[in-house]
């Protein structure tokens, strides 16, 4: 179990990898070729589409608990019924989205957000297109999470990784053939539509026994009794997700949203990387769950969290230190000068962030999403008040802070609370495990960022000279003080082993 674990989560970061690189590589280009306001306009959009995303029921979370239980269990009516509830219900989701947006797109361009007169029919346009988008967004959301409900993360990281590649050269591409705004998000949308054609066929090859089934009344009252509290989850993700953009893109300029929403994107998709190492976990905790194996799914838990979370760190270690040169070799100096901090501040949040991922998917699949439902909601509610009240003071680094904050102060609470109770581990072992091994590097990487306030940027020879330092640096640090010795040896046996076969 755990070697599988280990290559699923593998293979769900690899999914991310290739995209993650190119999505960084054509960013500059992409921000130059729109300008700041126009490139401010497409987050908005993407922010007001994905705020939509309230309409989602995370069906998508039932769904994966409970097709990973049947599967486990080999009740294939079962599982078909689960599926095709799921199917029918995004379909529903993303037609009523699409609705609504197309429903309020002048309300927003006009009354709410601080659209350039120059912008206003472009963007009128854009957004329009990105409501169908939304459609076809919710069923490949849900289409992609059947390969990972029966662990063959392989293959939704391999479409992933194909059309996460295919997004951002499309739109390089669209850009330089002379289109716009406009342009980009059509193409966008007709990726997304082949995307669920590919979904489609990958689904009945890995199921071959699958077919749409009505749902009995029990399966609908079990998923929705789920779903229902996950929404809560659901729900305040998206808002604290979204909110602060569509709060910047109200009160300030597309240009500072611009300069916001790239060093917070640079961020996210960094992360992301770790967090599909971790997200393997779901389903095999609900696998586990579902033959009684806490005690194996309490030693994966700490397994992985550790390892994940020494990751994180050493990610915000090379991001915070060198915040400044990055954002200036990367996009230009303008966006160096006002989005270092933004960086920095949304980094330590994203770290903090990383924490409770490992234990609300532990929390979830054993059955307990009304606890990660409540603290969402209540990070949420705090997260847009705080951000709210620090626009108004300190613009876009104030959404920042506010980010920083309220992660900090809902982790807390979080990991104290989960601990001993919805999850089998105990808060000491978790901070013992998990968190102690890596503090040193993290208390190095506070000092330094404090050290290089003020100081002159390093060139690019520096620049890379010191990331190539810290990376073989944190990788003699982990061999000696993060991985475990029985993991070492164990892999290193799994290594040298035969293969037979094809």
């Amino acid at each position: 179990m755990k070697f599988e674990t280990l290559r699923n989560g593998l293979a769900n970061f690899m999914g991310g990898v290739l995209p993650a690189l190119v999505t960084l590589f054509t960013t500059p280009f992409i921000v130059n070729a729109l300008g700041d306001s126009s490139y401010g306009v497409l987050t908005l959009i993407t922010a007001i589409v994905g705020y939509f995303a309230f309409l989602d029921l995370n069906v998508t979370a039932g769904s994966v608990k409970y097709v990973a239980e049947h599967h486990a269990t080999g009740d294939v009516l079962r599982r078909n019924q689960t599926l095709t509830s799921g199917i029918a219900l995004y379909l529903i989701i993303g037609l009523a989205g699409c609705g609504l947006v197309l429903l309020f797109t002048d309300t927003l361009l006009d009354r709410v957000f601080a659209i350039p007169a120059n912008l206003r029919s472009e963007a009128g346009q854009a957004l329009a297109l990105a409501a169908f988008g939304f459609l076809f967004g919710q069923l490949q959301i849900y289409l992609n999470s059947v390969p990972q409900s029966i662990r063959r993360y392989d293959q939704s990281a391999l479409l992933e990784s194909i059309f996460g590649v295919i997004t951002p050269l499309a739109t390089v591409l669209t850009l330089w053939l002379g289109y716009g705004l406009v342009e980009i998000v059509a193409v966008r949308v007709l990726i997304s539509i082949v995307n669920n054609v590919v979904l489609v066929g990958v689904v009945h090859r890995l199921l071959p026994d699958f077919a749409l089934v009505k749902p009995d009344r029990q399966t609908l009252v079990v998923l929705g009794k789920f779903s229902g509290f996950a929404y809560l989850s659901r729900l305040a993700t998206v808002a604290y997700a979204q909110g602060d953009k569509l709060i910047l893109g109200a009160l300030t300029s597309m240009s500072a949203l611009t300069h916001y929403a790239v060093p917070f994107m640079l961020v996210n998709r960094v992360f992301a990387l770790s967090y599909r190492l971790g997200g393997v976990l779901f389903p095999v905790a609900s696998a586990l769950a579902a033959n009684r194996e806490i005690e194996r799914l309490r030693e994966l838990y700490l397994y992985a969290a550790r390892y994940v979370f020494f990751i994180n760190v050493s990610l915000t270690l090379m991001l915070t230190t060198l915040a400044h040169e990055i954002l200036l070799y990367w996009i230009g100096p303008s966006l160096a000068a006002s989005g270092a901090a933004v960086l920095v501040l949304i980094a330590f949040a994203s770290l903090i962030d990383s924490l409770t991922n490992a234990p609300s998917l532990v929390n979830d699949g054993l059955g307990q999403p009304h606890i990660t439902g409540s603290f969402a909601v209540s990070r949420a509610g705090l997260g847009v008040a705080l951000t709210l009240l620090l626009v108004h003071e300190l613009g876009m680094i104030g959404a920042a802070w506010a980010q920083l904050v309220t992660s900090a102060l809902m982790a807390v609470l979080f990991l104290t609370y989960v601990h001993g109770r919805s999850v089998p581990v105990s808060l000491r072992d978790y901070s013992c495990v998990v968190v102690a091994p890596s503090l040193p590097v993290l208390a190095i990487a506070m000092g330094l960022v404090f050290m290089r306030l003020g100081s002159p940027p390093l060139s690019m020879t520096q620049t890379f000279l010191v990331l190539m330092s810290q990376v073989l640096v944190l990788g003699v640090y982990a061999m000696a003080f993060i991985f475990r010795r029985t993991d070492r040896l164990a892999l290193l046996a799994r290594l040298r082993m035969p293969r037979h076969g094809v």
